[in-house]
């Protein structure tokens, strides 16, 4: 992690800490994020459980 990402981080945890509201930048208010893909395995194919089945 970049040293800059970490003062950002100390930043918001400071005022987290002082009870200040952590408001996102502008930019970011009305993002929405697109719809979930659509399920690209074929029909019929059986799927081998994994490490990251739980």
């Amino acid at each position: 992690m970049r040293q800059e990402d970490v003062n950002e981080l100390v930043v918001w945890l400071r005022k987290a800490q002082a009870g200040r509201r952590l408001v996102p930048q502008r930019s970011y208010r009305d993002f929405r994020f697109g719809p979930p893909p659509e399920d690209s395995e074929p029909q019929g194919l059986q799927q081998f459980p994994t490490s990251r089945d739980w």
